[in-house]
């Protein structure tokens, strides 16, 4: 069966509102296609230590906000669920026994957060690349984490790892980003992916007395998807989480290779203040702000413009994103099954939407459209 999910989120307190693109991008895919959505939450780790349960349900809370609630059974899910972490365990102990997850010594640079830790000489090959996020960077001279800018420690360790393929069984949307996918795939088979940590001990990504990644433990979650019956995934991500991605596709591909992957990568959207500031609002204030589900989806879903990997939108468009949202309560959302969509949702397509909205000539199409972007 079908499904669309996200990769999964961390429900980090105070997060700004932009955060909520993602399952919103998922949510109005699901309602405009037809098909079943799981948005999944990422519970383990030291972002989120604590009650995974009570985050959980925090930021579920959150998303209803914005209309985005349980449509079945199989909507939510988060990794710090006790049936994803026997899943977890009984994978990787397979993994081991079969040789995927093999292990060496070798001379290796950890931080005292755990954050990285990685073969040496892993690190002076990421001191030679260009990229936009990195896990180290230099203070004073010396090659320190980039997160808790702790110079790196180093010595002989025993490291657990896989040997990832190019992915396969895959598509990609939109191809903007072909040539960075291909740049992604010869660098995670040039090396192998270390997928044990030194410094970093999380008791649910503990298996065998072995300390694994948490990156690690939630890309088993296709699999988690596979023994429900969804065998071909529609996969919503962002630029940010592209190489996350590709190296989930490639694990999968040596153990789930029955599972389709469609990777649908939406654009980073940023927020233009004019007159009003709501750039840095968190989610709270910015729903509070907004005063409606459909004003904060509308609002958010303007920065779709599938040809450009980051877009702008203006506070000043909230104004009319308001009034217009203020009309769909003279609208029948239910007087006729309305079809299903042919293509992508676009800022273009959403405003033309609204402007036959406001002129009282609205199609069906343009009517599942404004259905689907404001979660009715």
């Amino acid at each position: 069966m079908e499904r669309i999910v996200t990769l999964p989120i961390t429900p980090v307190e105070g997060r700004a509102f932009l955060s909520l693109f993602t399952p919103l991008v998922a949510d109005i895919f699901s309602r405009l296609f037809c098909r079943g959505l799981t948005i999944m939450v990422n519970t383990v780790g030291y972002k989120t230590e604590g009650d995974g349960d009570a985050l959980f349900e925090k930021y579920r809370q959150l998303l209803a906000g914005i209309s985005i609630v349980d449509r079945d059974e199989c909507f939510f899910a988060h990794d710090g669920q006790g049936e994803y972490q026997i899943f977890f365990v009984e994978a990787v102990k397979k993994l081991l026994v079969e040789g995927v997850v093999k292990s060496r010594v070798e001379n290796t640079a950890w931080c005292q957060c755990g954050r990285v830790g990685l073969p040496q000489v892993v690190v002076d090959n990421l001191l030679l690349e260009k990229r936009k996020k990195t896990l180290i960077t230099m203070v004073g001279g010396r090659v320190a984490c980039s997160q808790c800018l702790g110079i790196l420690d180093t010595g002989l360790v025993k490291n657990y790892f896989v040997e990832l393929p190019n992915p396969s069984n895959f598509t990609i949307e939109p191809q903007i980003y072909t040539a960075e996918i291909q740049a992604i795939m010869e660098r995670n088979t040039s090396r192998p992916l270390i997928v044990s940590r030194v410094n970093r001990a999380i008791k649910e990504a503990i298996v065998s007395d072995i300390c694994f990644d948490i990156d690690f433990r939630w890309m088993f979650y296709p699999g988690y998807l596979l023994q429900l019956g969804f065998d071909e995934l529609t996969v919503i991500t962002s630029p940010t989480t592209l190489n996350q991605t590709m190296k989930m596709l490639s694990l999968c591909s040596i153990i789930y290779p029955d599972i389709k992957f469609h990777i649908i990568i939406h654009p980073l959207v940023r927020v233009c203040d004019e007159r009003t500031v709501i750039s840095k609002m968190s989610i709270g204030e910015y729903l509070a702000h907004v005063g409606s589900a459909a004003t904060a989806r509308s609002f958010l879903s303007l920065g779709l413009q599938w040809t450009q990997y980051e877009t702008t939108v203006r506070s000043s468009e909230l104004h009319l994103i308001k009034q217009t949202c203020e009309m769909l309560g003279q609208l029948n959302w239910h007087d006729e099954e309305l079809p299903v969509a042919g293509k992508y949702p676009d800022r273009a397509e959403i405003l033309k939407s609204y402007k036959n909205l406001r002129g009282g000539n609205l199609n069906n199409g343009e009517k599942k459209l404004i259905s689907a972007v404001n979660g009715i």
